[in-house]
């Protein structure tokens, strides 16, 4: 039996990097946020991509762009550079491709939907909404961090994204769960590898 390679789904403040980092191992699987494994490439990505329009000579592509195209096809990503300048994030196409590539049991945290969860049938997807009363305490306690989460990370928000992961969801067949212990329990029950403890640790 292939390892399973889980795609947890949740909304921004629902706990994910909280819980990878609090929880690396969960149930003898290990767990992965995946902001933390793409953030410097898509803040390096972004860099390079705002230079991009103020490049005026063909010249400055090999230096600005190919090199960000190079490693996104070093991680297994398809992307032709002018259209992921103009229209697309590689956000989705990196969790695939790092999935793909695990030989072990993965839990994946991401915050970004896939567009088409049924054309990866190696890939299982769970999504987590936490209780509305935690999801609340969680928001607040980012906005404390100082005036610009603040303004990013507004109270009025929170009903959108649960509303939209719970319709992401149920488009497409996907099981909610409250927590993420439960739903990587739940998801990994009876394969190899995995044992179900209380603590999860």
């Amino acid at each position: 039996m292939p390892p399973l390679k889980v795609y947890l789904l949740a909304p921004p403040c629902a706990g994910k990097t909280t819980f990878a980092k609090c929880h690396p191992e969960y149930s003898g699987v290990r767990v992965i946020d995946l902001d933390k494994v793409t953030v410097r490439r898509r803040k390096g990505l972004d860099l390079r991509l705002k230079r991009w329009w103020r490049v005026r000579f063909f010249r400055k592509w090999k230096s600005l762009i190919r090199p960000v195209h190079q490693r996104l096809q070093r991680a297994g990503v398809r992307v032709n550079p002018p259209q992921l300048v103009k229209h697309r994030s590689p956000y989705p196409e990196l969790a695939v491709a790092y999935l793909e590539r695990a030989d072990e049991p993965v839990v994946l945290l991401g915050g970004q939907v896939l567009p088409n969860p049924e054309k990866h049938r190696d890939i299982v997807c769970g999504v987590v909404l936490p209780p509305v009363e935690q999801h609340e305490y969680n928001l607040e306690r980012r906005r404390e961090r100082g005036p610009k989460h603040a303004e990013r990370w507004r109270p009025e928000h929170l009903p959108d994204w649960r509303e939209g992961f719970g319709v992401y969801a149920e488009r497409w067949g996907i099981p909610l769960y409250e927590d993420f212990g439960t739903a990587i329990k739940e998801l990994l029950k009876g394969r190899p590898g995995f044992h179900d403890s209380d603590r999860g640790d």
